[in-house]
Formats: C-alpha cells, structure tokens, sequence
C-alpha cells in the first residue's frame, strides 16, 4: 500500500511540523509525527501505541509553539475517542514526550469537534 501523507500542520513559528503517516506501521494505521525543520532531526512518532486499525483524527492543534499538541484517537477502545494533549519535552525525542488524556471514556463515543483556546 505505499505510505500515505495527510496535510502537515505547523506549528506557530514554523519550527515544527505535525502530519500523520502510515510509514512504519505493520498494519497502515495513521500515526502523528512531528519534525523540527530548524535543524536536522528525525521525525518522531507523537502518539502512544493505537489499537489496530485506529488511527489518529485528522484535527492536530498545536499549542505553545508546537511545545504541545492536541489529537484525537483511539488508544484504549476502538470504539471511543480520546483526547490527548502531548507535551514535546524534546521534539527530536520521542522518549520525552509526555501525555494527558484530556476527556473522560465513555464507551461507543466520538469526539466530532476540538477547539483551543490559548491565554
């Protein structure tokens, strides 16, 4: 099937991009990468594992300049959204990123709408 590139968003100053891919997953999930095009690095993958065949909602939110971003999907149930906000520690590190879930699960629920707001 070949990997599969969905529109990237930036973050407010450009440093970073977020854009979901199937590259490297076995079974063609869409993940969520970010990259820091300022300086040469790897994309890292931003989401936990994903239930397969779930993948990560198309609405990416970046906040505070990309340090943070909000996405929606299935990590526990394929039959729930979650909210997660993922804290980029180190957005060349994968290994620092941090996560909150930001709504409560209810089985057989999808979040249809996601907006920011930033103070």
């Amino acid at each position: 099937s070949g990997s599969s590139l969905i529109t990237p968003v930036f973050s407010s100053d450009s440093r970073l991009v977020f854009y979901r891919s199937d590259a490297g997953a076995a079974d063609d999930d869409l993940q969520l990468y970010v990259r820091d095009v300022s300086r040469p690095s790897a994309p890292q993958r931003v989401n936990a594992t994903l239930l397969l065949g779930s993948d990560v909602s198309p609405r990416v939110i970046p906040v505070q300049e990309g340090l943070r971003v909000v996405y929606v999907a299935s990590e526990a149930s394929p039959s729930e959204d979650q909210v997660f906000l993922c804290t980029l520690n180190d957005p060349t590190d994968s290994a620092s990123f941090s996560y909150l879930q930001l709504n409560s699960t209810v089985a057989g629920t999808r979040v249809k709408r996601i907006k920011v707001w930033e103070q």
